[in-house]
């Protein structure tokens, strides 16, 4: 039975699909997969098994699934193949439920979904025109952490045209909202001057001291964001600090 399983291995991740589909070279996938290569090639689209040209079209595998299925529920698959297919099928029931709840007006639903396609978590295939669309709904809807999410977008071009301005004003709101990471960001742009703001100790000691003596409320900056913050104001005491090349990825705290 381990090679009837084999037979039904997604070819581009190698681990029994959670959502299978069948592509136009009639081979079994990964949906996510695919739509990340489909994202990637566009109309030079390639077959990962002949390497030859194929159209775009999925349609899902549902005799595969119920095959999986069967297997696993009769234990003929078992050990980490099957826990790695149970934490697949997990991840997307989570995505299911949150994305349910997003529609349905969850503006923290629609912000952990933004941060879901941001960094690829729950299973998802990274996508910023997603991570934006979702995080500038919760924005919205007056979404604190929705707001300082669209902004940092805006300010990156990252799955919407460049938006500084937008941007930063998202930024700011958020801050006086109570966001951490925008506090913690505010106080990087003034100490280095960046993002449009002028150059100021005094406003970046202030949106720094916010972070550090737990004054926001609205927490979603990670504890190495505020370890950073805590040493950036122990240096301002003696010099100026630069934590310019600081990266959202690793101060935003993990869901």
């Amino acid at each position: 039975m381990e090679n009837m399983a084999d037979e039904l291995l997604c070819p581009i991740t190698t681990e029994l699909p959670v959502d299978p589909v069948t592509a136009e070279d009639g081979r079994t996938y990964e949906r996510s997969e695919m739509e990340k290569l489909i994202l990637y090639q566009g109309k030079n689209l390639r077959s990962p098994v002949t390497n030859q040209l194929m159209g775009p079209r999925l349609s899902p595998a549902y005799q595969v699934r119920n095959i999986i299925e069967m297997l696993m529920k009769s234990g003929m698959i078992s050990g980490d193949r099957m826990g790695k297919w149970r934490q697949g099928m997990s991840d997307t029931a989570d995505v299911k439920a949150m994305t349910k709840k997003a529609e349905n007006g969850d503006t923290d639903a629609m912000y952990n979904l933004s941060y879901w396609y941001d960094f690829g978590k729950k299973g998802l295939a990274i996508d910023f025109n997603k991570a934006y669309k979702w995080c500038k709904k919760a924005a919205s809807n007056n979404n604190v952490r929705g707001m300082a999410a669209a902004g940092w977008h805006l300010i990156k071009g990252r799955g919407v045209a460049l938006g500084l301005a937008e941007g930063m004003a998202l930024m700011g709101m958020a801050a006086q909202g109570g966001s951490d990471f925008a506090a913690y960001f505010l106080g990087v742009c003034f100490n280095d001057g960046l993002c449009g703001l002028p150059k100021s100790a005094e406003w970046a000691k202030f949106w720094l001291q916010k972070v550090v003596g737990g004054n926001c409320n609205i927490r979603h900056l990670s504890q190495m964001g505020h370890e950073k913050a805590r040493k950036s104001l122990i240096q301002m005491e003696v010099e100026d600090f630069d934590d310019s090349d600081w990266k959202e990825d690793e101060i935003i705290v993990d869901l």
